[in-house]
């Protein structure tokens, strides 16, 4: 493929990070550098501030910094990958991207939360104004960069993950659910047990609220994840023929 990098979402056996050291240790001209991921599904009640939810997605984030430094034995654990990780691919690892591509009733949900944070200051990342899970991506991504530079005093660019969903960006050609059964000519009461329904418009993670400080000489970034047939805007939009 002549690929130089690999990104990886969530964590995988002691194989792969041994096979990685092991071929760019072998052929260091082509090394393969890594984009390492921190996987969460999505929170009960759509509280991103649940105190047993963010226990478990920071003792995920301390997982993944220790095995990408060759320091981690992890437990078996039902879906998830275990074992005893001894291979250091820290020297390859150039970024984190936090997460998953969030469902928007979820960011929904935790915006009407009267009650959450809509700022953070943190050691290497801040925001001064933002949305409630604006403010929770940004806080967990301070938590990596804090914990990798106590433990293993090293830092590495760090981004959240985000999709064309909820992007910042205004899609005229984007059509609500509710808009499409008004240019029907439908009426059409949801069953509540069917769950909310699933916008591809109207709410917003925005990564370029985010500043750094003094201390975080690694970097922000943004990451998308784009696609050329989905949301339907990627074909409709006139702008992106």
């Amino acid at each position: 493929m002549h690929a130089n990098t690999l990104r990886v979402y969530t964590i995988l056996p002691p194989a792969f990070y041994r096979a990685l050291r092991g071929h760019n240790l072998s052929d260091p001209a082509r090394a393969l550098y890594l984009v390492h991921g921190v996987w969460t599904e999505l929170p009960p009640r759509d509280d991103f501030d649940d105190e047993g939810f963010n226990a478990e997605y920071q003792a995920e984030i301390r997982r993944v910094v220790d095995l990408l430094h060759g320091a981690a034995e992890i437990a078996p654990r039902p879906g998830h990958a275990s074992g005893r990780y001894d291979a250091d691919v820290s020297p390859w690892t150039i970024a984190y991207i936090m997460g998953r591509e969030w469902e928007p009733y979820s960011v929904v949900g935790f915006n009407e939360d009267p009650s959450a944070s809509r700022r953070y200051l943190g050691r290497h990342l801040t925001i001064a104004a933002g949305t409630p899970p604006d403010i929770w991506m940004v806080r967990q991504c301070d938590y990596l960069l804090s914990y990798e530079e106590d433990t293993f005093n090293a830092q590495r660019a760090i981004a959240y993950t985000n999709w064309p969903t909820t992007d910042p960006i205004h899609h005229s050609t984007e059509t609500s659910y509710d808009q499409q059964m008004a240019f029907r000519g439908l009426k059409y009461e949801r069953d509540s047990s069917e769950g909310p329904p699933h916008e591809e418009e109207g709410v917003s993670l925005d990564p370029s609220l985010v500043r750094t400080t003094a201390r975080n000489v690694a970097g922000w970034f943004a990451s998308y994840h784009v696609y050329p047939y989905y949301p339907d805007f990627m074909l409709y939009d006139p702008g992106y023929n």
